[in-house]
C-alpha cells in the first residue's frame, strides 16, 4: 500500500468520524440536559432522512438541498417538544421514581412506532437521495462530494451550536440547567420549557444528521441504526469534552 492510500484512508475515516459526531453530540445533549437516555434517537434520524428525501424529490430539487437541512430540523424539533411535553414531561412532576426506566419504556415504545410507522408509509424499500455535489479533490486527494459536504454542514451546526450554548443567554440557562437543575429554578428560569428545548434541539440534531447523510447511506426504515450505535460509540469522550 502506497502512502497516498493510507492518507486517503485516514482522510476518509477523519470524515466519517466527524459526522458521526453529529450524532453522538444530539445523543449527549438530551443526556445531558434532562438525565435521561433517548433510545428512540435512531429514529429521529432516519426521519431526517425521509424528509430530506421528500423535499429534494418532490418539492426544492436537488440543486436546493441544502435547504431540506434546516427545515428537517424545525420539523423534528417541533416532534420532540410535543413528546417531551405530553410523554416525557410526567417523570418530572412530584416525587417521581425510576425516572430512567419511565424514560426507556417511553422512548422504546416511539422507536418501535416510528420504525413501524416508516414501514408501513414507505415500504420495506430503500430509497436514494441525488447527489449534493460531485465528487471533489482535497489537495491530491479525492473525495466523496456527499461526504464532504456532509462534513462541511456538520462543521457549520456544531460552530452554530457552540455559539448558542455559549454566547447566548438561552444556551447559558441550559448549561445552567444541566449543571442543577434546583438551583436555575431558584433563579426563575422555567424549567419545563427548557426541558422542551433541549429535547427538541437533540432530536433536530439527530434529524439534521440523517439529512445531511441521506446521499451518503440510503435511507429506509432502519437507516438509523448504524449511526446510532456509532454515535453512542462516541458519547464517553463527547461527555468528556
Amino acid at each position: 500500500m502506497d502512502y497516498t492510500s493510507l492518507i486517503q484512508y485516514i482522510l476518509s475515516g477523519l470524515v466519517i468520524g466527524v459526522i458521526y459526531a453529529l450524532m453522538a453530540v444530539s445523543i449527549t445533549f438530551v443526556h445531558g440536559m434532562m438525565k435521561v437516555v433517548n433510545w428512540s434517537m435512531g429514529e429521529y434520524y432516519m426521519m431526517g432522512g425521509y424528509i430530506q428525501y421528500l423535499l429534494i424529490t418532490m418539492l426544492i430539487g436537488p440543486s436546493l438541498w441544502f435547504l431540506g437541512i434546516p427545515i428537517a430540523f424545525a420539523i423534528i424539533f417541533v416532534l420532540g417538544v410535543v413528546i417531551q411535553r405530553y410523554m416525557l414531561h410526567p417523570m418530572f412532576v412530584g416525587e417521581s421514581e425510576r425516572m430512567d426506566e419511565y424514560a426507556t419504556i417511553v422512548t422504546i415504545t416511539l422507536m418501535i412506532l416510528f420504525r413501524n410507522l416508516a414501514i408501513i408509509l414507505g415500504g420495506p424499500y430503500q430509497y436514494s437521495v441525488p447527489d449534493y455535489f460531485p465528487p471533489t479533490d482535497l489537495g491530491p486527494l479525492p473525495i466523496s462530494g456527499n461526504r464532504f459536504m456532509a462534513l462541511i454542514g456538520t462543521a457549520l451546526i456544531l460552530g452554530i451550536l457552540y455559539y448558542v450554548m455559549k454566547k447566548t443567554w438561552p444556551g447559558r440557562a441550559l448549561l445552567g440547567m444541566s449543571q442543577n437543575r434546583i438551583g436555575i429554578q431558584t433563579a426563575g428560569i422555567n424549567v419545563r420549557r427548557l426541558d422542551e428545548v433541549a429535547f427538541g434541539i437533540g432530536v433536530g440534531l439527530a434529524a439534521a444528521a440523517g439529512a445531511l447523510l441521506a446521499p451518503v447511506f440510503l435511507v429506509w426504515a432502519e437507516s438509523g441504526s448504524v449511526p446510532t450505535m456509532k454515535g453512542r460509540s462516541k458519547t464517553k469522550w463527547t461527555c468528556e469534552a
